[in-house]
């Protein structure tokens, strides 16, 4: 129906574009070339409110990411490096899709904020030093404490200073994307002075960055009609 609308142009679905690149047709085309993309995600606790489960959620990132990498653009993350974790599904993806030239353009920039990048050992960095670009950002400087030392979130005290160090690290990473995608987002049991995802989007908002927010999984940046 497009093409006999408009026959003088072309509709191809974003699953077809690499069909055309690997096939030689516009192989010149990578849509977000350069691009630095902030893809932000963090489990729905209703989920299931939308006919949705964990596996469908990971894949529908997967699918996002999938896409993004492969037309060129540089993804920025801000998770942790925890087994199974959505940075692992990440890199697993560049691997899969440039085996053998990974550069500086392919590479996930993945920001790690204090005190976590403190546990990150130097065999974990060369180990994923092909894939991951790690960006440790550390706490406030006017925080009294000892950057050497690792923090655990035990009270109100400790809690605050992980937002605060949480909040630097969002900030750097708003700085240096150009878009940013949402999808899903925690409502409770946040470390942050927000939920992370409602912070991100803010922030991208106040500095008049392209947000693009993902509502299918619900999440704390969505809100329905039942809400």
């Amino acid at each position: 129906m497009l093409t006999k609308l408009r026959p003088e142009f072309k509709f191809i679905t974003p699953t077809m574009l690499p069909a055309y690149r690997y096939a030689g047709l516009d192989s010149d085309q990578r849509l977000f070339d350069k691009l630095k993309i902030g893809i932000s995600i963090s489990g729905s606790e209703e989920l299931h409110n939308y006919g949705m489960s964990d596996a469908h959620f990971r894949d529908a990132f997967a699918e996002i990411a999938r896409y993004l990498i492969i037309h060129g653009a540089t993804l920025i993350y801000g998770g942790d490096l925890r087994k199974d974790g959505y940075t692992e599904l990440l890199y697993s993806l560049v691997r899969s899709y440039f085996p053998e030239d990974i550069n500086s353009d392919n590479k996930i920039k993945n920001y790690q904020f204090w005190p976590i990048h403190l546990n990150i050992t130097t065999d974990i960095r060369a180990d994923l030093s092909d894939v991951l670009e790690l960006i440790s950002v550390d706490a406030p400087q006017d925080l009294k404490i000892d950057k050497d030392a690792f923090l655990e979130p035990s009270n109100a005290e400790n809690r605050v200073i992980w937002a605060k160090s949480l909040s630097k690290m969002r900030e750097q990473m708003n700085r240096d994307l150009d878009v940013r995608i949402l999808l899903g987002g925690k409502k409770e049991d946040f470390l942050g002075k927000y939920p992370g995802l409602l912070e991100e989007a803010y922030l991208a908002i106040r500095d008049n960055k392209p947000l693009f927010v993902i509502g299918s999984f619900g999440g704390c940046i969505w809100q329905n009609k039942s809400t």
